[in-house]
């Protein structure tokens, strides 16, 4: 319950955070990131996400072992956690010393796995922090030489899901399922947006990258995305004219 009310104290809210900080409430926090009760994981997982948001803040995060902590719960049997603390590192690695920090800790070999997660909202925030820390070009060649860039793959298996079309939850009425379709149409979008970034930042990096993503059968995936008659059909549906006119870009 604490822990809650820090979370609702310190979001949005740089003053506080600044306060819980100057009275040492970071050292406290952090290593119950550890804790073997998934509630108390939980819950100060979220307090650093608010921190997380937060600019003035991020640099102290890294500095008490913040990363570090957050790094294996990207790994959770909870779907919470693993959102959490995937949406935290992707807004602290816009930072650059937070991006090495993630890089030296070994999270990058961490992001495959958040790709293919069987949970939608994980894999929008798994591309996110994919984006993020795309932006390093040592962290781009990481990615290639693992595992043969098995990462591409990853995505590719992201773009024909969407364009086939996601599985829907059935909801208990009809306006729950249309909230659900609109709702994930609109992460879907979001999610293809990014990747298509991702994309073209590893395609410029050398034929390598371009040759996995022939190997893995990633053309399909693109032809299908220049598809002007379906993403101006999609435009309609989802409300999302941008988003698709930037794809096909």
């Amino acid at each position: 319950q604490t822990l809650m009310i820090v979370s609702k104290l310190v979001s949005s809210n740089e003053e506080a955070a600044i306060m819980l900080i100057n009275f040492g409430g970071m050292n406290k926090i952090v290593p119950l990131l550890k804790s073997v009760n998934t509630g108390i994981q939980l819950s100060a997982t979220m307090v650093l996400n608010s921190l997380s948001s937060l600019d003035k803040i991020t640099g102290a995060i890294p500095a008490v072992g913040g990363i570090i902590g957050l790094i294996p719960l990207l790994n959770s049997r909870l779907k919470d956690i693993k959102y959490y603390a995937t949406n935290s590192l992707a807004n602290l690695c816009t930072s650059v010393v937070c991006r090495e920090g993630f890089y030296r800790s070994g999270g990058v070999g961490m992001i495959e796995g958040l790709c293919r997660d069987k949970d939608l909202i994980v894999r929008v925030e798994g591309v996110r922090l994919l984006d993020v820390v795309c932006s390093e070009g040592k962290i781009r060649k990481a990615i290639t030489v693992l595992d043969n860039a098995k990462i591409l793959e990853a995505l590719i298996g992201i773009l024909i899901e969407q364009e086939q079309g996601l599985e829907l939850e059935q909801g208990e009425n009809e306006e729950e399922e249309d909230r659900g379709r609109e709702e994930k149409g609109k992460n879907g979008e979001e999610m293809k947006g990014r990747i298509v970034e991702v994309v073209l930042k590893m395609m410029r990096d050398g034929n390598e990258n371009r040759k996995y993503w022939i190997g893995y059968n990633g053309i399909n995936p693109i032809v299908s995305m220049l598809d002007l008659n379906k993403n101006n059909n999609n435009n309609k549906k989802n409300k999302n004219g941008n988003n698709n006119n930037n794809n096909n870009e």
